[in-house]
This record gives C-alpha cells, sequence and structure tokens, in this order.
C-alpha cells in the first residue's frame, strides 16, 4: 500500500513587518511624513540647501539580520553638518510615490555622519530624513533598497522531517528528494506557519526551497537526511 506525504502544522504565527533599532536612543514609535518625498529639498528662502545620502552595509540579508545604514548630510558644497537624522522605511514593494514611516528617535551627526544599526523583517527602501538645522533646510535622502530573505531551517528524523520558515507568509514550497545526484519534486505545498513537519517521508536525502514573494526573496534549505 503507498503511504502518502503529510504536512502537519505545528504553529500558526503572523509575523508583521519589524523596525528594530539598536542605536544611541531605544527604540521609538513610527510618524508618517506626508510632505517629504525622497531627494526633495524643502527649505526656507532664508536656509541654503543640503545634500543627504544613504548607504547600506548589505543591500541583501537574512531576515532579523544587523545592518548598519550609513548616513551622510552636507550643505551644498560638501562641508559635513550638524544636528540629527531620523531612521525612515517603506515596504520593498510599495508605489514609488508612498509614505516613508520615519523613527521618532533621532540619531546625531557628528561632521555630517552617522551609523545607525538595525534590522528589518521584510524588503524595504531606506532613507534617512535631515530636519534641518536652522541653517540648512530639511531633506529627505534618496531610498536605499534592502532585499531580505527568510530564515529556513529542515532536520531530517526517522520517516518525518520538521521545519520551520520566519517569517512565514504562505510562500509555495517544493519538498525535493536527491535521486541519482539530482534534485526531483516529489511534492508541493503551501507554508501553512512558522513551524511544521512532514511524515511519512521515505528514507533518503532532502531539501525544500521556499518561492519569494512581495518583499521577501526565495530560499532552499540545507539537505538533510531522513532515515
Amino acid at each position: 500500500m503507498r503511504t502518502r506525504t503529510r504536512l502537519s502544522v505545528l504553529l500558526s504565527v503572523c509575523l508583521p513587518l519589524v523596525l528594530l533599532h539598536q542605536g544611541p536612543a531605544a527604540a521609538g514609535s513610527t510618524t508618517p511624513r506626508h510632505d517629504v518625498v525622497p531627494g526633495q529639498t524643502v527649505a526656507a528662502a532664508e536656509t541654503e540647501a543640503t545634500v543627504a545620502t544613504v548607504r547600506l552595509s548589505r543591500s541583501v540579508a537574512r531576515s532579523g539580520a544587523q545592518l548598519t545604514a550609513h548616513a551622510r548630510v552636507t550643505s551644498a558644497g560638501g562641508e559635513g553638518l550638524n544636528g540629527v537624522v531620523h531612521l525612515c522605511f517603506r515596504l520593498a514593494n510599495s508605489a514609488r510615490d508612498a509614505d516613508f514611516e520615519c523613527l521618532s528617535n533621532t540619531f546625531p551627526l557628528t561632521s555630517g555622519t552617522a551609523n545607525i544599526t538595525f534590522s528589518v523583517r521584510r524588503g524595504s527602501h531606506v532613507a534617512v530624513y535631515f530636519p534641518g538645522n536652522g541653517t540648512n533646510g530639511e531633506k529627505m535622502s534618496a531610498p536605499a533598497l534592502l532585499r531580505i530573505a527568510p530564515v529556513l531551517g529542515l532536520t531530517g528524523k526517522k520517516r518525518m522531517m520538521t521545519g520551520s520558515l520566519s517569517p512565514a507568509d504562505g510562500q509555495a514550497m517544493q519538498l525535493q528528494k536527491s535521486v541519482k545526484g539530482r534534485w526531483k519534486t516529489i511534492a508541493r505545498y503551501k507554508v501553512p506557519a512558522s513551524s511544521w513537519k512532514i511524515t511519512n517521508v521515505a528514507p533518503g536525502t532532502y531539501r525544500v526551497v521556499v518561492s519569494p514573494v512581495a518583499n521577501l526573496l526565495g530560499v532552499t534549505s540545507k539537505a538533510t537526511r531522513v532515515r
């Protein structure tokens, strides 16, 4: 009699976007800004032009990984400015004219530079906002794109496997078996939760391949042995 590979849900958890700051001040709430768009300078007549840029320590990272945003704010002539900046985010698949949300806590500039440590759980555009300093006008930098891959785990046991995915967002998943040195898809699922188990699995070497979704890259597990 044939046995069917079965997927069982262990835990169902909804994992939203998380903004985590570990810089000089504790993480603050986010405050939407509707009046400033990336790359635009909003300055009164008596203020001077401002240049703001942001560079990320990595452009692709695992969900929840610690990253650094290197902010640089100068005058039009290149002189580093004093003051503070806010770190701002919007989801990667947002419309180009969508608003950013900026952390309410501020990060001091030292000779025009601030290095801000943070993490996110989904792909995002990251920008810095300089509110002005009395001499130079406010400025939102052009955004840097950060692509995020979920964290995937797979463990083989006797006639079964257990797996985990964070964030889990209903992604399509393929269960593949190594057959004569090549990977063959033997089952397809929708990821049901952040943790799951697959039972009635024949002995062999397996892996799972998770497809990309909005704001999350695809990911492939390491091979695992089922005995």
